[in-house]
């Protein structure tokens, strides 16, 4: 009955403290997406199908799993150059991260047309980044942190996603086998 209790605490704890992890995260994401008026506050720069790993379509200028911070802006303040995250036309689901090369305004409404700043990959506008409703936009980039999403990319894939729930199990096991010796 004694070895019982130590068990029960540490369960506790751990639940405890996954409950609080989760809470933590919330509030962050919920306030920066206050702070920063948009519903996607934090986006990483994912793998583009086809390319190297070390290469997307933004490289020089960002690469995958770069973490980067949005804010939303009004139409009227994007300008030409800036990077923005875009909700693709084709498929709203997938988003796309290019730089602003032209604006457009017909009937006092912004269009943009992006493009990434890759030469290799990008020596044109994709049909659908051409002239597209500022509806798409998420937001313009303001800050990003090189390379650290490449946790979230890996962990994305099946083989990412089976390590990191066996690193979990095993941190579990050796916290309860340490308190039980």
């Amino acid at each position: 009955m004694d070895n019982r209790r130590p068990e029960r605490r540490q369960i506790r704890k751990l639940a405890k403290t996954v409950l609080l992890t989760i809470v933590a995260w919330y509030i962050l994401w919920f306030s920066l997406s206050a702070l920063l008026r948009t519903h996607n506050p934090i986006v990483f720069v994912g793998l583009d199908p086809g390319l190297p790993w070390n290469e997307c379509s933004m490289t020089p200028t960002l690469n995958p799993g770069d973490i980067l911070f949005l804010e939303g802006v009004p139409s009227n303040e994007i300008r030409v150059g800036d990077i923005i995250v875009l909700r693709s036309p084709a498929d709203p689901d997938q988003l796309i991260v290019h730089r602003v090369v032209e604006i457009v305004i017909r009937n006092g409404e912004y269009h943009f047309t992006t493009k990434g700043d890759n030469p290799r990959t990008n020596p044109w506008s994709l049909p659908y980044e051409r002239e597209f409703a500022a509806t798409y936009i998420v937001g313009r980039v303001i800050f990003r942190v090189p390379f650290a999403g490449w946790i979230w990319i890996v962990a994305k894939t099946p083989v990412g996603t089976a390590v990191l729930i066996g690193c979990i199990v095993v941190m579990i096991l050796r916290e309860f086998s340490n308190k039980t010796e």
